[in-house]
């Protein structure tokens, strides 16, 4: 694979990654050969797996099919290879690389490279190439989130490699006049992106510590033990989306701080997986309902049904029940007649409701004002993203409001307004996963772990930080469906 064929969506939603809401990071040891970069590398990931993490330490150097190549022409003096063929072969390695490693880290693992892009600059540089040549190659890959250059003295590079390595020496690459062009280039101040330098003489454990205390102040320290909280209001994880992912899909919300989700269900064909579901993954609640799309389908015995299912003891709302003129899987008459059926029912259940209300803003104002006063806790507009007019409606018949992904699209600027202006204890956040992903992931199928980028549209629009926008929603969320 070329660079240029790696995708750049890993690019760009590396450059959208929260710091302090991921715990997902790509971090990478940089220095001469002899730093102690791969033994590092083993223990902050030992020390990171006791914290109950799950880091990905990437494969050696130049091990893969283009990394021998290189090794392989550099023993025989690089005779007949230009540096630039050889820069070739480094982003062939690199691409391969990448391709592994991009999805666990934009999963919430955390990644740890020996050695990536800026060693590719100090030893090619050395060799004769613009840096701004090898960064044009390297454009395609995600830069890290955070560098740590070891940094020796070339004499004690070589000495400990000949202490230390089965065969001594590489003529190849450990020569020293050209480690000290090396050396040279490592040190100048001027390498793009997040750099700590760190002494490479100092005791190993010390150095990992201070790897660490990096580690905690840019990335964990608001998704750490008793830190930063996020609820999913609404998602579909109970959908064919998730085929056979489903265990994968709740690890990664639960490394982006998505403590709970609400699970729910869309009528009669999946009611028993929702609560089934629940019993093998806590952090799923259950919701049950009948989706408008199926109103056609409701029976008075599948009504009853509902009702007794309902009723248990973990199921935390009633929906979504509501209406939805835009894509009339059922006809206009018929979602009437099922939504105040189910409003009628719901006043006998202690239960909030979740209302869907789509291109049936009037029709779905009505029924609420009419029923409203039955309902013993009240409930959510899921799916919220209209404008002040309309959130004001819904605000004066007592819901709660639940953002989606829609958030963070760039023409949804009357729905920030209205964010920005909704009373603070009625404001939740929710993915609908598998639909409507925020931005970076658009047109992908969506899950809870994407939340933080809805929560950053939020605290952007209210003058919040993220941890307040999530605190504030898991807050309300916890309230509204009584969850512990």
């Amino acid at each position: 694979m070329l660079a240029d064929e790696v995708p750049l969506s890993y690019k760009k939603e590396f450059a959208h990654k929260i710091p302090g809401l991921h715990r997902g990071f790509f971090l990478t040891l940089e220095g001469l050969d002899g730093a102690g970069k791969t033994t590092q590398l083993h223990l902050v990931a030992e020390a990171l797996r006791e914290r109950g993490l799950d880091p990905l330490p990437t494969r050696e150097p130049t091990s893969g099919p283009w990394g021998q190549k290189i090794r392989e022409l550099a023993r025989r003096g690089r005779q007949g290879v230009r540096p630039e063929d050889e820069l070739d072969f480094f982003v062939r390695d690199r691409a391969e690389d990448v391709e592994a490693f991009a999805p666990a880290a934009l999963a919430g693992r955390p990644v740890l490279a020996d050695r990536y892009i800026l060693s590719n600059i100090a030893y090619q540089s050395a060799l004769g190439l613009d840096p701004e040549l090898i960064l044009k190659r390297n454009a395609a890959f995600p830069w890290p989130d955070l560098i740590i250059i070891l940094e020796i003295p070339v004499e004690e590079g070589l000495r400990r490699i000949a202490q230390n390595r089965e065969g001594g020496l590489d003529a190849a690459f450990e020569q020293r006049d050209y480690l000290e062009k090396v050396r040279k280039i490592f040190d100048r101040p001027d390498h793009p992106g997040k750099i700590v330098r760190l002494d490479g003489l100092a005791d190993p454990a010390e150095i990992t510590r201070r790897i660490l205390e990096e580690i905690d102040r840019r990335f964990l320290g608001e998704t750490g033990e008793g830190g930063l909280e996020i609820i999913d209001s609404h998602c579909h994880l109970s959908s064919e989306a998730f085929p056979d992912d489903l265990e994968a899909v709740v690890g990664r919300a639960r490394a982006a701080g998505v403590r709970a989700m609400l699970n729910v269900g869309l009528g009669p064909e999946n009611s028993a997986e929702v609560l089934r579901l629940a019993e093998t993954y806590p952090q799923l609640h259950p919701v049950l309902g009948w989706h408008p799309h199926e109103a056609n389908q409701l029976t008075p015995a599948g009504l009853r049904e509902l009702f007794d299912l309902a009723q248990r003891p973990e199921v935390v709302a009633f929906g979504e029940i509501g209406l939805d003129f835009a894509l009339m899987h059922s006809e206009r008459a018929t979602q009437l007649r099922v939504f105040e059926s189910l409003l009628e029912a719901a006043g006998d259940l202690n239960r909030p409701i979740v209302v869907h209300s789509r291109d049936a803003q009037a029709e779905t104002l009505a029924l609420l004002k009419k029923y409203a006063p039955k309902l013993k806790r009240g409930g959510v507009i899921h799916c919220f993203a209209l404008g002040w007019d309309e959130a004001r409606a819904f605000l004066d018949l007592g819901f709660h409001l639940s953002l989606p992904g829609v958030i963070t699209y760039a023409k949804s600027a009357a729905l920030r307004e209205a964010a920005a202006k909704i009373p603070a204890d009625r404001l939740l956040v929710e993915t609908d996963a598998p639909y409507l992903s925020p931005e970076p992931y658009r047109g992908r199928r969506n899950e809870p772990a994407y939340l933080p980028y809805h929560l950053q549209a939020l605290a952007e629009a209210r003058g919040l930080s993220l941890s307040e926008a999530a605190r504030l929603t898991a807050a309300n969320a916890r309230r509204l469906f009584r969850i512990l």
